[in-house]
């Protein structure tokens, strides 16, 4: 997603992390919320944000820096949340 405030021009990336595994829409965590209430199984949900100042980047280049950023904390980030995904 591009973001922007007067001249600052910004690349977001979000997904949720949930006991599920990683979903990329609303929509979907929407669905495994429900689904996981029926289930009376556990809700736990954590949206992972990311931006990148874009500057003279490309929206590619922000892309690509933001997953090597991520791959190297991802570990990390996991073993912090309070649950694991199936």
């Amino acid at each position: 997603m591009t973001i922007a405030k007067r001249s600052r021009v910004d690349q977001m990336f979000y997904w949720f992390h949930t006991r599920s595994g990683d979903l990329a829409s609303k929509y979907s965590l929407k669905f495994d919320l429900v689904r996981n209430s029926l289930l009376l199984s556990p809700t736990d949900a954590a949206i992972i944000r990311l931006t990148v100042g874009q500057g003279d980047r490309s929206q590619d280049e922000c892309q690509r820096l933001a997953e090597r950023f991520m791959q190297t904390i991802l570990p990390e980030v996991r073993k912090a949340l309070p649950f694991d995904p199936i």
